[in-house]
């Protein structure tokens, strides 16, 4: 397990954030604010899981056709003379 910790200043005031990766495929932050009477509450709790994605197919980003303004562009491709 890994931590970091990171402290700022925010418009509602100090801010402390703890963050804690527990294995390769999820994480958990922990956000503190400090109030006015200088004691500490837990703002959020965020838990991240890593979600296997479906691989991207060429095949079918290669089937989809240029936009119309793309097409106009592409007859500008090539050397200039200035």
């Amino acid at each position: 397990m890994k931590t970091w910790s990171w402290r700022s200043r925010t418009p509602q005031g100090p801010m402390r954030s703890t963050y804690v990766l527990q294995d390769a495929d999820t994480s958990l932050e922990t956000c503190w604010l400090e109030g006015t009477d200088g004691k500490e509450t837990q703002c959020c709790e965020i838990t991240r899981k890593r979600a296997r994605a479906a691989p991207v197919v060429e095949a079918a980003i290669a089937k989809v056709a240029p936009a119309r303004e793309h097409t106009l562009l592409h007859e500008d491709v090539g050397d200039w003379d200035r």
